[in-house]
């Protein structure tokens, strides 16, 4: 039996209501979901109220709460523990992946913060290793700032090779099959179908840089980087052409100071920057500032506090799939989770 046209749009929203819907919502929350609808999709009222209705209620859904801990915690070499970790990633089956530096290994943890298992990291020189990124393959890309060389390995630990050799790596990314790496004043982009290329150049001001730490990508492609001497977070579009920059040297909310890591939430909201001075700060993809996390570092000559939340020398961030905000402090030799 077929519903008369009447019955059919009873469900549907007035164009009222669907032209408040869209206005309700910020453009940084908008855009992305429209992107991915189709135009079939777009034509359907209903449909495209459901999912803004589900994409607001998940841009409100980071608290900032301390949700777990990785590991053990504290400073030692048991599984578990850490010396000195400085990167981590999550790779595409949840498990997160941490750079244990001074124990010369990767410890790798279910989405639930459990210990599962670790690798040695291969080096000839020193314990510089820096960040970590995990392939589509669960591939692993571990920096070697010792060596100035990006090492991968098997998902299951065994050393496969240097698949990229260049001054001064710092931050290492993966992106639909490319690895993007940092080199201070530059961000090289290798491909596996492509020639290699490589976005901003040495200088002062925006789309130059003096010394690039951290890289993240996000589902548009654009290119996020934390520029440590200007304090600054500087945005690339796919094409590698400079699209805006945001932070700036200072205390306040929205400021930054010694950024390092950085990562893009799942649906591209969230940006995520840590900061050896500051601690970690959420901003927009166009940079307007949201929120802290955590406790920043105590001001010198300040006691630091005995919390979990407590940040003493945060170094990375990674988000998990479902929103969840992983830090990596190499001080406090602890990894925390908040969401």
């Amino acid at each position: 039996m077929k519903r008369n046209r009447d019955q059919a749009s009873e469900g549907a929203p007035s164009e009222e209501r669907m032209s408040g819907a869209l206005d309700a919502l910020p453009d940084e929350v908008l855009l992305p979901v429209l992107r991915e609808l189709s135009l079939r999709e777009l034509s359907n009222a209903s449909r495209v109220c459901r999912r803004l209705r589900n994409l607001s209620k998940s841009a409100c859904r980071f608290r900032g709460e301390l949700v777990g801990q990785i590991g053990n915690g504290g400073a030692g070499s048991a599984d578990g523990q850490f010396n000195r970790p400085r990167g981590l990633t999550v790779g595409p089956t949840g498990e997160i992946y941490v750079v244990d530096a001074d124990n010369k290994r990767v410890q790798v943890f279910s989405p639930t913060y459990a210990y599962v298992r670790q690798w040695e990291l291969v080096t000839t020189k020193g314990t510089w290793f820096n960040d970590i990124a995990i392939g589509s393959h669960r591939e692993a890309y571990v920096i070697d700032g010792n060596k100035y060389t990006v090492h991968q390995y098997s998902p299951t630990g065994e050393f496969q090779g240097i698949v990229a050799d260049q001054d001064d790596p710092w931050g290492v990314c993966t992106h639909q099959g490319r690895l993007y790496v940092t080199s201070y004043t530059h961000v090289k982009i290798y491909s596996p179908t492509e020639p290699d290329r490589q976005v901003g150049k040495w200088g002062h001001g925006p789309g130059k840089f003096r010394a690039v730490m951290g890289v993240a990508v996000d589902g548009a492609g654009r290119i996020f980087c934390t520029e440590f001497k200007s304090a600054t977070v500087q945005v690339f579009n796919h094409d590698g052409s400079f699209s805006h920059q945001f932070g700036g040297q200072g205390s306040a909310d929205g400021q930054l100071s010694k950024p390092y890591g950085i990562a893009v939430s799942p649906d591209g909201r969230l940006v995520g920057v840590a900061d050896m001075d500051a601690g970690v700060q959420l901003f927009t993809p166009e940079g307007r500032f949201e929120r802290r996390v955590g406790l920043p570092p105590p001001a010198q000559g300040v006691a630091a506090s005995d919390a979990v939340e407590q940040f003493l020398g945060v170094m990375d961030v990674a988000f998990t799939a479902d929103g969840r905000l992983v830090c990596c402090d190499q001080t406090a030799n602890r990894n925390v989770t908040f969401a």
